[in-house]
């Protein structure tokens, strides 16, 4: 995540924004059967990462989404429901 260098936008949307991305990434992939893994830790809480990656002081290294092609399709549970099946709308 790159900091808005004038710092109009508080951190906290930057990285909403950033997870909003990922989630977008996610479903992009789960729509054209790829799988995605995003992991948070390791290096990517290591201040020392960040000139690797470009990144500034005031940047973050919000983590690394893996992607990839599932060995097997998924069973049959895995597959999500219709959300008709979970909710039920009550109109008073």
């Amino acid at each position: 995540m790159k900091r808005d260098e004038n710092r109009m936008v508080p951190e906290w949307e930057e990285l909403g924004a950033v997870f909003c991305a990922i989630e977008n990434m996610y479903l992009t992939a789960n729509a054209y059967g790829v799988g995605c893994y995003l992991s948070t830790g390791g290096i990517t809480q290591m201040i020392e990462a960040k000139p690797l990656f470009g990144l500034g002081e005031a940047d973050k290294l919000c983590g690394f989404l893996s992607v990839g092609m599932p060995k097997a399709n998924l069973p049959p549970g895995c597959l999500r429901k219709p959300v008709v099946d979970k909710v039920k709308w009550i109109v008073e």
